[in-house]
Parts: C-alpha cells; structure tokens; sequence
C-alpha cells in the first residue's frame, strides 16, 4: 500500500526553537493518518495512526513523496528561522552532517541531531550547554550523565544497570572486585565528578590493596575538576602515607604527588622527605616524566629550605640523566631546566659531563647553546662543539647554529673555516641554511671546491632567493681569474 507525504507536525506547539517535526501521510484506502515507524537504519517498519490535533500542524507545500514499508523513511526537522527541512532520512542526516547548528542557540535539538549524525565531539559540547539549563545539582549531573552515556552507545537498560552498580559500589566499600566496577563506569561516560567522590571515598575507607587506589587516585587526578572535589588533598596524603609506610612507589606515585600544592607540601615536611625517598627508589614501574617533575618542583621550592636536600637533589639529576630508560622528553625537561642554572658551578658540571658522554641529538644542541654563554666559554665547551660541527652528517639545519655560536667567540679562525668546507662538501643541499653558509664561506675567499658545489646548488635553484648573492661571488671571482690571466700573458 502506497502512502503520500502530506505535511508535519510539532510535538510542542509555539516553541521558536530547531526541532525535529514527525511527517504524516495520507493514503487512499482510509480517510485516517499515518506516522512511520523507522527501523535503525532509518527504513519504513509500519504506518500508525497520528492524531494530528495533538500537535502543532506546520503548514507547508510538501513534495510529492510516496512510500511503502520497507522503503526509506523520510525525515523532517525545522530550524529556529523557522525554515523546515524535508527528504529521505539519507539525505536530511548528510544535510545535518554538513549544517552548523550553534547559532540556532538550541542544544536540546543538537543533541539529537549529532547523536544521528554521529558526532560525539559536538555531542559532548551540545550537552554541557544543554545542562546549564538545568543549573547544578544532581537533577542536572544525572540528567547531563544519562546523555553522555547513551551518546557512547549505551541503551536505556546499560544506563539503569549503570545506576545499579553505581549505588552497589557506593554502599559497599568492601566488594571484592569494587575497583573493576568502578573503572568500567569510568570509562562509560558517567559524571565523571560523581564516580570521582566515590572513588575517593573508596581510597580513604575501602579495603582494597595500596595499588588499586593508587590507580583509582591517578585516574582521578588527571580529571581537570579534581581538585574541587573537598576529600580529594586528603584522599592525596592518605594514599602517600600509606605508600611511604610500606616503602612503595607505584607508577602513579609522582602524579599524585605532584597533585599537591607547594603550601600543603610545606605543612608536613613528610611529605618532601617522601619525595626524595621516590627520587632514590629504583621501582621499575616508576615514571621517568613524573620523576623529572618531582625533581624539578623540589629543587625549585624546597630545596633551599632543608639541609643535605640540594646536594643530594643534584647528585641524583647527575646520575639519572644517564640512565638508558630515561625517555628523550624527560632528560629534555631536566636539561632545559638545569641549563638555565647552569651558572651554579655544580650544575654546569653535570651538564658539561651530560654532553661529553651523551650521543648528538636535538636535546644536545638546545643544551649546548644553552650553557655556551660567550663571556663564561671554555677550551672544553669549544672543543665539544667543534668536535659536533665535524661529526654532524649534514643533515641538521642548526649546524649553523652552533657554528656563529663558536665563531662570535673564536672568531673566522682556519680550523672553523676548514670545518665549515667539510661541512659544505658533505650536506645536504637542500636545506635551507646552506646556501646561506655557502655564502659566508666564499665571502671570506675563495675556494674552488665550494665554487664548484655552489655553482651545482644554484643550476638546481635557478628562482631561490639567495642566488644572486652567490652568482655575484662567482661571477666576480672569475673576472678575477680572467684578468689575472690576462696579466700573465
């Protein structure tokens, strides 16, 4: 039986804002009519009968759409100009796809909207907005936890059972398996605020090992309204305490304590001596950023403040920065932090040393230059950074870098301009600093072997900026050459 689209209706009447309309049709077997009811893919299961007097009728001049069951359904929605949108469901999701809905200032309807066009980014954005409607409160941290859960695809039935396990956690401290519960609501889209005062509540009174807190307590701390949460600082030190009385530290150790603000770190001095203790163990499952930021936040704040503590701060950063696990970003942390001190004579040992027996890298050369002060240069930062300018294999464009660093101090000595012809015969010249090189070099005389890669350099540039600059140099050199010649004759 065939159906024809006849028009649409509001469910609520007057309501200025975007919304979804249901379509209704006519057929000519019955004066009565009908609504669809769509399947998950969006095709037509059945027509039901619609009382259309219980809703608000927009009028408007339909297309000619005629359906059947299991064809497409057709879908309707209108915008808050009170523009109206019909089609195939197909077509009217694409259109959603590609429609910024913002400006319509109606979140509700965008929740929707991106929910079918499946857009979760905008979805969570759309129900934070949607939630101030309800203010704070639970009505609205349920309401606002129930949407993002079945935007993540959960059913209505996975939300009740959420709620269930959520209250059997919360009554029972003691549950066996609490904290598998409590992490799969984690990452079931709950309030993340609520799971978090419940969580915290477990670390403070439940029965579970040091280690399962921990991990509960680090999963808290990285959830950016933490720390409006009133028990999460002594959830914090209770977890610490636990952890310093059974000499352990676990690989959320360092973000937890880095949770801490540096005036309740200076209440307790516990809690400094704690840090060190984690700075000395050698735990396998212990982070090496989160090591290098407890090192750094004492160093910075206590370290002045406790006897021993500075001395034995920097013979720690002397032996770690040469441990193999230390990731490349951590030992970056710490040099970018030391270099800057590295007027402090202790200091700038352990970075000179850093930079004798550590392989060249990008970490390498932000230190070097860091700690290559001209007034403070010595015999053995030079030679450091004449040995790097040789042994580079012409790839790194901060060569030049270093190179003007050395030659403002030395001065256009023979062994750097020697450097610098190695340097100009085996790179790659493609990089943007080597014409450039090329042109300090043969400013300063004449060399035929860089004339000659010069000259191959500018026959594969012919429109680079740099390439009258060199032509020029050539160019002059060979009148040079010409009227020597002409001389001798």
């Amino acid at each position: 039986m065939k159906y024809d689209l006849s028009g649409v209706v509001r469910i609520i009447r007057g309501v200025n804002k975007s919304t979804f309309l249901i379509p209704f049709f006519r057929s000519d077997n019955s004066n009565r009519l009908f609504a669809q009811e769509l399947s998950s893919e969006h095709k037509i299961i059945k027509f039901v009968e619609i009382n259309t007097e219980n809703y608000e009728v927009l009028l408007k001049s339909m297309p000619p759409i005629h359906r059947e069951v299991g064809e497409a359904g057709i879908m309707a929605y209108i915008r808050r100009d009170g523009d109206i949108v019909v089609g195939e469901a197909g077509q009217v999701i694409t259109g959603l796809r590609a429609t910024s809905l913002e400006a319509d200032n109606s979140p509700f309807f965008e929740i929707d909207a991106y929910r079918l066009t499946g857009q979760p980014k905008k979805l969570r954005a759309a129900i934070k907005r949607a939630r101030r409607a309800f203010g704070d409160g639970e009505i609205a941290n349920a309401w606002a936890q129930r949407e993002r859960a079945v935007g993540a695809g959960a059913t209505p039935q996975q939300v009740a059972s959420q709620e269930l396990t959520l209250s059997l956690i919360e009554s029972d401290l003691e549950l066996e398996i609490w904290p598998e519960h409590w992490f799969a609501l984690w990452r079931s889209g709950m309030s993340r605020f609520r799971l978090s005062e419940v969580g915290l509540l477990y670390v403070l009174k439940g029965v579970g090992n040091t280690g399962e807190k921990g991990r509960i307590l680090g999963a808290i701390a990285s959830y950016k309204r933490s720390h409006e949460i009133s028990s999460f600082y002594s959830a914090c030190i209770h977890w610490l305490n636990d952890c310093n009385r059974l000499d352990y530290y676990p690989y959320e150790w360092g973000k937890i304590w880095l949770s801490l603000d540096n005036e309740e770190i200076t209440t307790n001095d516990s809690y400094v001596k704690y840090a060190v203790s984690f700075l000395e163990s050698r735990s396998p499952k212990k982070s090496s950023r989160q090591w290098a930021l407890v090192w750094i936040k004492i160093y910075e704040n206590f370290g002045y403040k406790y006897e021993n503590i500075e001395e034995k701060l920097l013979n720690l950063a002397g032996s770690e920065l040469f441990r193999s696990n230390m990731a490349n970003i951590v030992v970056r942390t710490m040099l970018g932090f030391l270099s800057k001190r590295a007027k402090d004579f202790r200091i700038r040992t352990i970075v000179i040393e850093w930079l004798h027996k550590s392989q060249h890298s990008s970490s390498w050369i932000d230190t070097y230059i860091s700690v290559m002060v001209p007034e403070e240069a010595d015999g053995d930062l030079l030679y450091l950074g004449k040995r790097w300018l040789d042994e580079d294999d012409g790839r790194l464009r901060r060569w030049v870098d270093i190179y003007s660093l050395i030659e403002r101090i030395e001065g256009g000595t023979i062994e750097l301009r020697e450097i610098a012809k190695r340097w100009l015969l085996r790179a790659n010249k493609n990089m943007k600093t080597w014409p450039d090189m090329a042109t300090r070099y043969l400013l300063d005389g004449w060399d035929p072997e860089v004339g000659d890669a010069a000259k191959e350099w500018m026959n594969a540039h012919v429109d680079h900026a740099a390439l009258w600059d060199l032509n020029l140099i050539i160019a002059s050199n060979e009148e040079r050459m010409s009227e020597n010649i002409t001389l001798r004759n």
